[in-house]
């Protein structure tokens, strides 16, 4: 297998017209995208919009399109092959190659004919369209006659009935639910087939001879009905011919989808705006570290969000289950939007906003609601962790933004939560769950999913949590002018605190226990959930950095992250339904992550690498795909066991960098940052973050002294220098092994360019718009001093400076114009 940066690959200079000559982006666009051979994938990507969800097959086959607005899948299986129209033989591909990348995934491959094909497959950032761009190349001696197929599951599944007609004006086949009317799906060609019909003749598509021309009829049979369509290609030497796929959904009949059809921009103009808002998002939050897994892990990271942000009527919103759930719930919508801070704000927003319009009376948050019909649950808990966690990721998002607005509208659900929360203690001060039942009625935490196992009482998790949500009021109380809640919450915190190192610690092994139950027994188990006290600052020093100590032992940690549960655990069950009780939850991995980056920064980087790299290391053994945040994994093969991609964990690792080891904390009134760099990061950035309503970006250089370079005044550990206009977008380094940024003040500009690899490599670095000479100063990591000043032309700088740096090294660059 091999995989490698996109970028290293040549293939866009040698395939010049594969979508019309697209829009080539800059640095990060590319810089995460893998490649793989035919055989390397168990499936293929997850791709989105806020109107469309579609998955891919291991062939590069669609395996559905989820309508968003009709909350189901309103197409199956697309497929397309190829014969030879002279002879009738299958043409079967000789080798290929898949291509990933953030907003869509390319096939490129050779058949045995020696005609190249080229297949493309994008959802329109905007709507509820999608592409399947096929393009054929004569690359044999010869002219070639080639019978194409195009295969279409039209149904949603056995039990949905459907009707078909053949628009010629469109080139489309028309689909609706006989049952839900208003569900409907156009299936159309840029070429006018030569002949088409709607079949469940499944086995033509793998027939070894061609099926020849096909029936035109339309009348749609039960079980699973196939919509097919016939192209004959000729083509001679060199020539090419291209056949472009749309698919529109909807859930508002057959005129609407016709309307989207007809309207839809061309595939070229579509995959070039699609592209270009991935870019825009992916510029966002953009980690510029000596780690390049964890650079491609945010890069990811971002982009696995991006996917899954949806927008149905009743506004921005995502599920935990793509293409198999339409319920938002409450504990993960808080960590996404905690996650989406950093690069979509206006998402955060509105998706916390959800929930606060759907406060219970009596203050807590509800478990989940149904973004479609409204319905809402909360398990008949007393308390649950949805409750303070949102409440936690109201005040993260006015720390990010400092929307005053937004913090006046959410300060009364926070204010109402947090009272009915504090009303939610015991005799000890802790906060007590009543349920004496079991699954998701009986567990009060992350959890829930384990069938036959209860987790109420007094839990860690619970009251760590709530210890956040009292200091985030307090601190929001403070901002709104609300003195006597600000004392009343800070109050309560540190009281809260004062119960859990009490009560929930426990002696006998200087940890906490997983909780008091219901019944009033302590519960001394060993297992993941120790990671909250430390996360949210209620442990004191001593104990938390007992906590890390513990939870780094070998009895947790595989190759592919953190088990959720020791490996010699009494309950131990690698493969247990719910994957909770030693599989392998990554979530948990970045947690950990997070926690542990204070006190062993070393650690939290290994984490933070194996846990992200895991997905790419085998996609086909251990069913991942690569850059997607698969779910949970088998605690001993890691094989993927959940999702393909599950949307919670992504915002989890954004969060374990840009406040773990790049340590920015708001947890207090006032941001600040105190990083954590593991002992080979001598140099770190990020760039681009969306920060008190501006774009903020920050690096850090040891200089000797580890010095940030920050485009606004922000409270840091270390000296900091202020250079207000981000000019990373003029500041470039050559190649694919050095990443770069620049600040600048008017007199002068300070740029850094780091090298990525563990070896060293050469690179030259240019300023674009140089215009004028500058005196140039250069820190060198590797000689750990500045070197004499030098003159650089204007010309020299726009041409480009070559240098060199050892592995992991550094070079900042100070440019004083003339």
């Amino acid at each position: 297998m091999r995989l490698e940066s996109a970028d290293t690959v040549k293939y866009r200079a040698n395939i010049v017209g594969s979508l019309g000559g697209t829009t080539k982006l800059r640095w990060p666009h590319n810089f995460g995208a893998y490649r793989l051979t035919d055989h390397d994938l168990a499936r293929g990507s997850l791709l989105g919009s806020p109107k469309l969800q579609l998955t891919l097959k291991a062939t590069g086959a669609i395996e559905h399109l989820f309508c968003v607005d009709a909350g189901a899948s309103l197409l199956g299986t697309f497929l397309v092959r190829h014969w030879d129209e002279r002879s009738g033989m299958k043409l079967d591909v000789t080798g290929g190659h898949f291509f990933l990348y953030a907003e869509h995934q390319e096939h490129r491959s050779m058949l045995s004919n020696g005609v190249y094909v080229f297949e493309d497959v994008f959802v329109h950032a905007d709507g509820a369209l999608a592409n399947y761009v096929v393009e054929l190349t004569n690359d044999s001696e010869e002219e070639q006659r080639i019978a194409t197929y195009a295969f279409s599951e039209l149904a949603k599944d056995v039990a949905d009935e459907v009707d078909v007609r053949y628009d010629e004006s469109m080139r489309a086949f028309v689909v609706t639910s006989r049952e839900k009317r208003e569900h409907a799906r156009v299936v159309g060609t840029s070429r006018a087939p030569s002949s088409y019909e709607v079949s469940i003749d499944h086995a033509k598509a793998v027939t070894g001879h061609a099926p020849g021309p096909l029936s035109n009829k339309t009348d749609a049979p039960a079980g699973l009905p196939c919509g097919i369509m016939h192209f004959s290609t000729v083509l001679g030497k060199k020539e090419r011919a291209k056949i472009v796929f749309t698919f529109a959904l909807s859930a508002n009949g057959e005129a609407d989808a016709a309307a989207m059809y007809r309207s839809a921009p061309k595939a070229e103009a579509a995959l070039e705006h699609t592209q270009r808002t991935y870019h825009d998002v992916l510029e966002r939050s953009v980690a510029i570290t000596p780690n390049a897994e964890i650079n491609r892990g945010v890069l990811w990271a971002k982009t696995n969000m991006q996917r899954v942000m949806l927008r149905p009527p009743s506004g921005w919103t995502f599920t935990n289950d793509p293409l198999g759930s339409t319920n938002c719930v409450g504990r993960d919508a808080a960590w996404f939007c905690a996650g989406a801070d950093y690069f979509r704000p206006d998402f955060a927003s509105e998706c916390l906003m959800q929930f606060v319009k759907r406060q219970e009376r009596s203050g807590l948050m509800i478990e989940y609601y149904d973004m479609l019909s409204d319905e809402r649950e909360d398990f008949d808990l007393n308390v649950n962790d949805d409750t303070p966690l949102i409440v936690w990721s109201l005040w993260h998002h006015y720390q990010m933004t400092g929307d005053r607005a937004f913090l006046e509208q959410a300060y009364p659900a926070a204010l109402k939560a947090a009272r009915y929360l504090a009303k939610q203690r015991n005799k000890h001060g802790l906060i007590w769950c009543t349920s004496r039942e079991t699954g998701s009625r009986g567990i009060v935490g992350w959890r829930n999913v384990i069938q036959g196992y209860r987790l109420s009482g007094a839990t860690t998790e619970i009251n760590s949590l709530c210890f956040a949500a009292f200091r985030s009021v307090a601190h929001m109380a403070r901002i709104i002018g609300d003195g006597a809640a600000g004392e009343e919450f800070e109050s309560l915190a540190l009281e809260l605190k004062d119960a859990v190192n009490q009560h929930l610690y426990n002696p006998g092994n200087g940890l906490y226990y997983l909780n008091i139950d219901v019944d009033g027994t302590p519960r001394s188990d060993v297992t993941a959930d120790l990671v909250f006290p430390v996360m949210f600052g209620l442990a004191d020093r001593s104990v938390a950095s007992h906590v890390i100590r513990r939870l780094s032992d070998n009895d947790f940690w595989t190759p592919g992250g953190m088990r959720t549960i020791p490996h010699d655990a009494i309950n131990y069950t690698p493969e247990d339904a719910s994957g909770c009780l030693g599989g392998v939850w990554n979530g948990v991995t970045f947690w950990y992550a997070k926690a542990a980056a204070e006190y062993m920064p070393d650690f939290s980087e290994e984490a933070l690498t194996n846990g992200f790299e895991n997905y790419a290391r085998d996609p086909q053994r251990n069913n991942t795909v690569p850059g997607e945040f698969s779910e949970w994994l088998h605690g001993e093969t890691l094989v993927n066991q959940g999702m393909p991609l599950s949307p919670w964990f992504p915002p989890r690792y954004l969060w374990a960098v840009i406040e773990g080891v790049f340590g920015l904390d708001i947890s207090g009134d006032k941001p600040k940052l105190s990083p954590n760099l593991p002992s080979r990061w001598n140099w770190c950035g990020l760039r681009n973050v969306p920060y008190g309503g501006k774009y903020v970006t920050w690096f850090f250089a040891r200089i000797p002294e580890l010095t940030l370079f920050s485009s606004e005044r922000v409270e840091c550990s270390t000296p900091v220098q202020v250079l207000p206009h981000d000019l990373s977008e003029r500041f470039m380094a050559s190649g694919d092994d050095a990443i770069t940024a620049a600040l600048g003040d008017g007199e002068r500009i300070v740029g850094i360019v780091g090298n990525i690899q563990d070896r060293t490599v050469s690179t030259a670095f240019r300023l674009r718009e140089a215009r004028r000479a500058y005196t140039a100063r250069i820190y060198d990591s590797l000689k750990r001093a500045w070197l004499e000043p030098r003159r650089l032309s204007a010309q020299e700088l726009e041409g480009g400076v070559t240098t060199a740096m050892e592995p992991k090294g550094f070079h900042v660059i100070e440019l004083r114009p003339e």
